[in-house]
């Protein structure tokens, strides 16, 4: 150990060291965010004395003169060295492991150990002797304890160890004895304990009657436990290859037989009786046919109960651990104040150990301080603990559901919790208090289950769902019904091409009854439906129409419960498509097709010239539906556009254009090239005609008209 560890005796010439268990264990908070393990305190109180000094490894984390503390954690090693003044030697340190020859010692963290560090004054010329006995909070023992009877105490069946006759031997040495001790948090009192010593031999005159001096040094672990655990022990300097007797409790009841080996040294296990008062102390002994005796004393502590939270809200949930009672036995009763509480988990039982944990529900009732009880039934005793608990006011009530917008005839699933335990509930939805389910809450105040949007929902619409104790408190949330959507699979396309209209948020499984772009019908037949969800995704071709932005609309369903939408889709003009002269037919008289020339500069033209007066030159467009032979692709468009020239007399020869017998334009007199475009309707068949007639007897110009470059849009 290193030499920094040394306490001098000039700070400390006598001491006492409590080991005692934090009240946090296993649930508070250490200060960076993590829960704290098991630790124990370690405390060194001193007094002035001259017995010796000793020093510590790990180093205690605090000194203020007067007291030395330091935190360990649970069943950590601390190694003692003791440092006997001159005319002084160490003894034994009681329920630690002697490390060889040497002064020093292993101390294992845990709870209610009593251990005496003992130093002894040697008389001059004097040569150390070996281990004095030990020395506890139960007060120095010499010799083998025998058993009081019921006549000793006046209490059958509950007998205790009593005083004992010295035995005979060298008059005994004083020896001063500072202990280390297991007690609660708070520091007790600092005592000195005074233990004789008397030499491991007998003297050479002792006789087969004299008691044989008890052997010091027993070991056992855990020192501390429950009934029905299981403990180990050791102890040395017994006859080689003798049996011993274990022994526990002050009836001296058998729990173990072991087998020395030939070195005198004997350990084994033995099971803590079941009938084992708790709490209480009990003398622990090992003891051969030749009467050498070791002992030590085992701990049975009160049961304990801790939480995780001092303060908790009726309704709200908690951590629950207890300690020390008796072993793989189920929880028989938890009350808080005067009402059950149940666990959330299944049937808490204790483990092997006697300890537990549990998630407790917190029943309703009155706010302010409660008592915490839980009881284990033990083999022949009712085993309890208590603490206290804040029952704070109640959680208010809530609900969740898994989805917050959906269409009419949606399944929505819900939750409740913090409601009245085993209580009735009502589930509302919409403005009108539709109830949509009449749930009963469990042990726990908890509900679940689901229900249907109502069909006559409103597209769309935010509505309320509440849950409604018979009390009359609710818990509220909101839920959508969406509004009906068109999406477009392309914002812009060219008039002819196709699209995909995708919808959503419909009724459900409903035909579509209105597919429009642009005011014109694209509904498939037959009608489609939508699914399950109120999607469906229609694939159309955009009709031929003038360019620019079209409403796209959408209606599913018919009558009042009809649901409509629309949307906006760019549609561009395609590609025109030249008519050729041969699929134009003419009437009267003639038009003759001219090659370039100055009144055609680009050629490929139609002119109608030298009409005889009163006579007129047709020229006739008709456009098939597709159910027609005579149909072509260019009788979709819907746009007719032309270039005409004129050189007649202004008054009286007129070139006309006509569509199913209106007449959209005419031009007469001397005009250069201009170009025209005017709407086809969407029905088919329909005809364009060009007509020019000659009425007057008078001639200007060049009596003629000139038509080219006639395409569909």
């Amino acid at each position: 150990m290193d030499a920094n560890l040394i306490y001098p005796r000039s700070m400390i010439a006598a001491f006492l060291i409590l080991i005692a268990f934090s009240a946090a264990c296993g649930s508070a908070d250490r200060g960076d965010g993590s829960e704290s393990v098991q630790m124990y305190t370690l405390r060194v109180v001193t007094a002035p004395w001259d017995g010796g000094d000793f020093r510590l490894d790990p180093l205690p984390s605090n000194d203020n003169g007067s007291t030395i503390q330091g935190d360990y954690g649970h069943l950590e090693v601390v190694n003692i060295r003791a440092l006997p003044a001159p005319g002084w030697e160490v003894t034994q340190v009681d329920q630690a492991e002697r490390v060889g020859d040497s002064d020093d010692f292993k101390v294992v963290m845990e709870r209610n150990r009593t251990l005496a560090l003992s130093f002894r004054k040697l008389s001059p010329g004097t040569a150390r002797v070996e281990a004095a006995p030990e020395a506890t909070e139960k007060g120095p023992t010499t010799g083998k304890p025998p058993v009081t009877t019921a006549e000793d105490n006046g209490n059958p069946g509950n007998a205790k160890v009593g005083t004992h006759p010295e035995p005979s031997g060298p008059t005994p040495t004083i020896v001063v004895t500072p202990t280390f001790t297991v007690e609660p948090k708070p520091t007790p009192t600092p005592t000195i304990v005074v233990t004789p010593t008397f030499s491991a031999e007998p003297t050479p005159t002792s006789t087969p009657n004299t008691p044989i001096a008890p052997k010091t040094g027993m070991t056992i672990y855990p020192s501390e436990s429950t009934h029905g655990t299981i403990v180990h022990f050791s102890a040395s300097a017994f006859s080689s290859d003798s049996p011993i007797t274990v022994t526990y409790g002050s009836e001296y009841l058998r729990v173990a037989t072991v087998i020395s080996d030939g070195s005198g040294n004997a350990s084994g296990t033995f099971r803590i009786p079941l009938n084992a008062d708790v709490p209480s102390s009990n003398i622990v002994e090992m003891t051969d046919d030749s009467g050498n005796r070791a002992f030590s004393w085992h701990e049975i502590p009160t049961p304990s109960i801790s939480t995780s939270s001092s303060e908790a809200p009726a309704g709200s949930t908690i951590m629950v651990t207890g300690r020390h009672f008796p072993i793989n036995r189920v929880l028989s009763d938890i009350t808080i104040g005067d009402i059950v509480a149940i666990p959330k988990s299944t049937t808490p039982q204790t483990d092997n150990l006697g300890g537990f944990e549990m998630e407790l529900w917190i029943p309703h009732q009155p706010e302010g301080l409660k008592s915490l009880k839980v009881t284990v039934q033990g083999d022949d005793q009712i085993i309890s603990a208590e603490t206290t608990l804040e029952v704070a006011r109640r959680l208010p009530l809530t609900i969740m559901l898994d989805s917050y917008e959906g269409i009419r005839n949606s399944i929505v699933k819900w939750d409740v919790s913090r409601a009245l335990a085993n209580s009735p509930l009502t589930i509302t939805f919409g403005s009108q208090r539709t109830i949509v389910a009449t749930p009963t809450s469990n042990e726990f105040g908890e509900a679940s289950g689901e229900f249907l949007v109502p069909g006559d929902a409103s597209i769309p619409s935010e509505n309320l769902v509440s849950a409604v104790e018979i009390t009359g408190s609710s818990a509220n949330t909101a839920y959508s019904v969406p509004a009906a959507i068109i999406d477009l699979e392309w914002p812009r396309v060219t008039a002819g091409s196709s699209i995909a209209l995708v919808g959503k948020y419909f009724p459900q499984s409903e035909s579509i009854t209105v597919a429009k772009i642009g005011g014109i019908s694209v509904l498939p037949n037959p009608r489609p439906i939508t699914d399950i969800d109120g999607n469906f995704q229609l694939n159309v071709l955009v009709p031929h129409q003038i360019p620019g932005d079209k409403s796209v609309m959408i209606q599913v369903g018919t009558g009042t419960s009809a649901v409509s939408s629309e949307a906006i889709l760019m549609v561009e003009a395609a590609d025109p498509i030249s008519v050729g002269w041969n699929q134009v037919s003419l009437n009267g008289e003639r038009w003759e097709e001219t090659g370039r020339s100055k009144e055609c500069p680009e050629g490929l033209c139609l002119r109608a010239s030298n009409i005889p007066n009163g006579s007129f030159a047709e020229m006739i467009l008709k456009l098939w539906n597709d159910g027609d032979s005579r149909f072509s692709p260019y009788m979709k468009r819907t746009t007719v556009s032309f270039d005409l020239k004129t050189s007649t007399q202004s008054c009286c020869d007129i070139l006309r254009v006509e569509h199913n017998g209106r007449i959209v334009g005419s031009w007469s007199g001397n005009t250069d090239w201009q170009h025209v475009q005017f709407e086809l309707t969407s029905s088919r068949p329909t005809m364009v005609q060009w007509i020019y007639e000659k009425d007057s007897v008078h001639v200007e110009g060049d009596d003629s008209v000139w038509i080219r470059n006639i395409q569909m849009k």
